[in-house]
Order: C-alpha cells, then structure tokens, then sequence
C-alpha cells in the first residue's frame, strides 16, 4: 500500500493546487470588472450632477437661459463663471431654432458628456435648446 500513497498525495496536490489558482484567478477577474464598471458608473454620475449646476448657473432666478448671458459669457472658464472647479468641465450651449452655438471651451471628445434641454431666451421669445456638458 505504501507504494501508491506517494501518486495519490500528488495527484490530490496538483488538484488542490489547481483549485486554488482556479478561485484566485476568479476572484481578481470579478474584482477588477467591479471596480471598472463602479468608476465608470460614478464619472457618469458626476457628470449628470454638474450637468444640472451649469443649468442652475446660467438660468439664474428665471426658467429660461437668456441669449445676453450667453453673448456676455462665451469663451469664459465654467471654473470663473460657476465654481465648477473639478473636475474640469467644458460646455456648449446650442439654440434649436436658430442654430446658434456658445461654447466655454468644448470640445466634445471627453469620454464623459450628458445634453439636457434648456430654454433659451431672445427677449422677444422662448426657443428650445441644448446644453452639452463634458468632464
């Protein structure tokens, strides 16, 4: 019997030792999705959270963004303008009806951006916009 312990402890070693480098691998795989998908999810979010304080921003006390705040402000830093400091945030507001752009340094190839419809306010009506916010 002696001679077939020593194959049978080996064999249930390299099984065991398998099995543990089968779990570890397993664990680290599930780890490192979470921890990706919970960073993207939460950039995502932020950026929908600023995306909304630049809206109240530029509305001010009205409903609606008026057209001489966008002339007087465009080309200034969102930081200056609304104290949206970090992270970095750049906008583009741009008029539906008229096609009218304003632009606070956009560029459009942050990997996170979020558009949320605003009024846009002439002084002789109201037209529907769209403001783009990128962090």
């Amino acid at each position: 019997m002696g001679m077939y312990q020593l194959p049978f402890t080996a064999i249930a070693v390299i099984i065991l030792v398998a099995m543990l480098i089968a779990l570890t691998i397993n664990f680290m795989d599930l780890a490192i999705k979470t921890s990706v998908v919970d960073k993207t999810a939460t950039e995502d979010l932020e950026t929908i959270h600023i995306s909304r304080m630049v809206k109240d921003c530029f509305i001010g006390s009205g409903n609606y963004i008026t057209k001489d705040f966008l002339i007087s402000t465009s080309g200034k830093n969102i930081c200056d303008l609304c104290q949206i400091c970090d992270p970095e945030t750049h906008v583009l507001v741009k008029d539906i009806n008229t096609a009218d752009e304003w632009s606070y340094d956009y560029t459009g190839d942050a990997d996170n951006q979020h558009v949320i419809f605003v009024n846009l306010y002439d002084n002789t009506e109201i037209h529907v916009g769209r403001l783009y916010v990128e962090t």
